[in-house]
């Protein structure tokens, strides 16, 4: 039966040559600093046991503290490499966070429920780096394009666009809420004219009311990768929450 290796314990006097080696392992792995109290000496036997091509061209043993300081170097350049990527990340956090506050200030000035939707088709895309804003809502909602113009802006001639009954389920998929699409040809239902020119983007649900049929708010953009399905979406659903609660105050008394 192989002895487990214990570096604090003595080595039994019937242990075989496999489970010495182990032993011996185990108990430098213990006690790091005899490496550095004996290091000439282990130098020496590395230079008996290593081949010659292991070693340097001037025939000098390769010192272990020179190699414990590249391994320290190593680490130090991956802790360096880790604390750029967070920086980085942080930095593009902040910049996303001060865009979307951005155009939540520009909502809420809002004067009339036709502004309101003139800044979700313009103001929108400008604040967020974006191409194209609309706002989606499904099923026959002349009543609803009637009373806030539908097609009095946007960039394509519409600040809102009428979907077909089921649309925003077959676009999110039931019971889903937002959708995030790294590199996807625009849908022309959500983005009309402007659909070819997207290639990424982020749709999210909107839930105006029992009186109002569903909706969505869609971005999108030319960049592929701007958007993705791993990343981040609170400072959308935020976004997402106020332009609903914004139509859900002008919307009473219309619908």
């Amino acid at each position: 039966m192989a002895i487990k290796p214990d570096p604090h314990a003595s080595l039994p006097a019937s242990a075989t040559a496999e489970e010495e080696e182990a032993w011996v392992v185990t108990w430098l792995a213990a006690h790091p600093e005899a490496l550095a109290r004996h290091g000439d000496r282990l130098a020496d036997l590395l230079r008996q046991v290593l081949p010659l091509d292991r070693w340097p061209d001037d025939g000098n043993v390769a010192d272990l503290q020179t190699m414990r300081l590249a391994r320290q170097s190593d680490e130090i350049q991956r802790l360096r490499s880790q604390r750029s990527r967070l920086l980085a990340t942080s930095r593009a956090n902040l910049k996303a966070q001060a865009r979307v506050q951005a155009a939540a200030r520009s909502l809420i000035g809002a004067a009339s429920l036709h502004q309101f939707l003139d800044m979700i088709a313009t103001d929108l895309p400008h604040h967020l780096g974006l191409d194209t804003a609309t706002l989606c809502i499904e099923g026959d909602a002349r009543r609803l394009a009637s009373a806030i113009g539908a097609n009095s802006s946007g960039p394509d001639g519409g600040a809102l666009r009428l979907l077909a009954p089921g649309s925003v389920d077959r676009i999110l998929g039931p019971g889903q809420d937002i959708q995030l699409l790294a590199d996807k040809a625009g849908d022309e239902a959500l983005f009309g004219e402007l659909a070819g020119l997207v290639r990424s983007r982020a749709v999210l649900r909107l839930t105006l009311g029992p009186t109002t049929p569903a909706g969505v708010l869609a971005l999108g953009s030319r960049r592929a990768g701007l958007f993705a399905p791993d990343q981040g979406s609170d400072l959308l659903r935020f976004l997402a929450g106020l332009i609903e609660r914004g139509l859900m105050a002008w919307l009473r008394g219309i619908v």
